[in-house]
């Protein structure tokens, strides 16, 4: 019995140092995690809060605002749920204009129990964090009337977040959902609600924008007609335009100016216009009846009014020299299909070659000759100067040497260098290769030569077009006139006639013959010349009769030189 009692009082010492010892700690936790809130004015929360120690319960909390308040009345078992105690609280928290979130804490200061009479028991470190995130105002932009099925988008996100972005639409398609300038590009002319989303911690707002996409023009522009050269001629111009929203305004430039501005009602039609040459018409600007101008890339489709003419070449102007033929070449330009060579003046013959023929001209000089090309009727010629040239000859008609006796000037002749000089436009000079000598006129045939001493090489050249130089040369020898002054004409072959060496070079000479008493007593021109006596002179008198033996006196002259006067003996015996 003893023992019972004794195990009975211990249990009950040990349930109340047991009791007091939990009485002194009572405590108390948040079960609520950190509160997330997206809201203005009044906010209204939930509080979870566990008690440890024994009901009732009281507490104070501080909230964000740095309010304190009290339970009451105290808690007890029935108002807990698992030792969990649910507080609902009012407070208002409001996040400034522009700021993106306000945070505060929600902290348990004190907590008592029922086993310490209401004492109550700080504590520390019991705390959540509250946060008001700002409410984010995105701007999806202006409603949007555009032409076209592509339009740029304008929205404007609120700067408190960078978190935004663009729903995806259920048609069409946005280049980058997450720009608020991105292109969205729809597939048909129609009236689209695009969504911008702005988000901030856990708050969210959308704009809406509604875009109004009228589609835009499109036309194609071709040509089938082809001109033939310069000369104005018409072309067709063929249009086809496409969308649904006709008639259709348009303005066709052949690049350089406006040429055509009209309107349409069919899908199709045609123009008429005129042309000079080879001309590009593209479409300057196409309009439908909504206003709605076609984009660059609809009506990139040019026309073409090609000029079918060919380009022919006939090749440069060419000189050849002592033959009156050249082989052409006569490859087609790039529009011709057919070609034929042409001229008033020769003829010409196939050569070698497919693409060679031969010109063979009737006479030396100049000729024109025509290379004709031809494309679908329409043709063009192009001319080509061709000159033969006659192979020259330098001829001088005096020979290759001459001797001059008794003067120092002379006429050399040369010979025209061609066989038809009228078909040509040769050129002939003299020159002095070496010696002393004066030329009087360098260009002329007929030229005289002032020698200053000899002997004097000359040359004659002569030149025609593209041939090559001719030359010939010829050499002057000067010497004075010589004779003897005494005669003896018994005719034993020797002294038997009186010459002058040189005389017969002299042209217009004379020789004169007279007595002591100054009597011509012989007189002939041109001396030693044929068909003269080219000897000289036997010493008769002008009837032909011997004169006697004596002293005599004679004058030899001629053209361009000084006269020689001097006395002669005729002995006979």
């Amino acid at each position: 019995m003893k023992n019972q009692i004794s195990i009975r009082v211990t249990l009950v010492l040990l349930i109340g140092i047991l009791f007091n010892a939990h009485s002194q700690n009572p405590d108390a936790e948040f079960v609520t995690q950190d509160i997330n809130v997206c809201e203005s004015g009044q906010i209204t929360i939930e509080l979870k809060i566990r008690f440890h120690g024994d009901a009732y319960f009281g507490f104070k909390i501080k909230d964000p605002n740095g309010l304190v308040f009290t339970n009451s009345p105290p808690i007890y078992d029935e108002d807990l749920i698992d030792s969990v105690f649910t507080e609902v609280y009012h407070l208002f928290f409001d996040v400034p204009d522009g700021e993106t979130k306000r945070t505060g804490t929600f902290e348990i200061l004190e907590v008592f129990d029922s086993s310490n009479g209401g004492t109550w028991k700080s504590l520390s470190g019991k705390e959540i964090v509250f946060t008001n995130w700002g409410v984010p105002k995105p701007f999806a932009g202006a409603d949007i009337d555009s032409c076209g099925l592509k339009v740029q988008l304008n929205a404007v996100p609120d700067t408190i977040s960078d978190t935004y972005y663009w729903s995806i639409p259920s048609e069409g398609s946005l280049l980058d959902v997450n720009d608020p300038k991105t292109i969205f590009t729809a597939t048909n002319a129609d009236s689209y609600v695009l969504i911008f989303n702005q988000e901030n911690g856990v708050c969210k707002a959308t704009d809406e924008v509604n875009v109004l996409l009228k589609g835009s023009p499109a036309a194609s522009l071709s040509t089938s007609s082809e001109v033939c050269g310069t000369s104005e001629q018409t072309a067709i111009l063929n249009l086809s335009f496409q969308g649904d929203n006709g008639p259709w305004d348009y303005s066709i430039t052949d690049g350089t100016s406006p040429v055509i501005q009209n309107s349409s009602s069919s899908i199709t039609t045609n123009e008429t216009i005129p042309v000079q040459g080879e001309t590009t018409f593209s479409f300057l600007w196409l309009r439908d009846n909504n206003g709605c101008y076609a984009s660059p890339e609809d009506i990139s489709d040019s026309a073409i009014v090609r000029d079918i003419q060919p380009s022919p070449n006939a090749g440069n102007d060419t000189a050849v020299c002592g033959i009156k033929s050249i082989v052409l070449n006569h490859p087609l330009s790039a529009k011709a299909q057919e070609g034929e060579w042409t001229s008033d003046s020769g003829i010409f013959i196939p050569g070698d070659t497919p693409n060679t023929t031969i010109f063979e001209a009737q006479d030396w000089g100049e000729h024109i000759i025509y290379w004709n090309e031809s494309n679908k009727g329409c043709s063009a010629s192009d001319h080509r100067i061709i000159r033969f040239d006659e192979m020259p000859i330098a001829k001088i008609k005096n020979g290759n040497s001459d001797t001059l006796f008794h003067t120092n000037q002379t006429t050399l002749y040369a010979q025209p260098p061609l066989e038809y000089p009228e078909k040509s436009n040769w050129t002939g000079q003299w020159s002095i290769s070496s010696g002393n000598a004066e030329i009087v006129n360098p260009l002329d045939t007929t030229t005289i030569i002032n020698i200053k001493e000899g002997p004097v090489t000359l040359e004659w050249s002569v030149n025609n077009g593209v041939c090559p130089l001719q030359t010939q040369q010829f050499i002057i020898y000067l010497e004075n006139l010589s004779y003897y002054t005494g005669i003896s004409p018994n005719m034993d072959g020797k002294n038997d006639y009186f010459n002058i060496k040189g005389a017969e070079d002299i042209p217009e000479n004379e020789l004169i013959v007279f007595d002591q008493n100054g009597k011509v007593v012989y007189r002939i021109k041109e001396f030693q010349k044929a068909p003269n006596e080219t000897r000289g002179w036997d010493g008769t008198g002008m009837d032909g009769t011997p004169l006697e033996s004596g002293i005599y006196y004679f004058i030899f002259k001629g053209k361009d030189i000084e006269s020689i006067q001097d006395y002669l003996i005729i002995k006979r015996h």
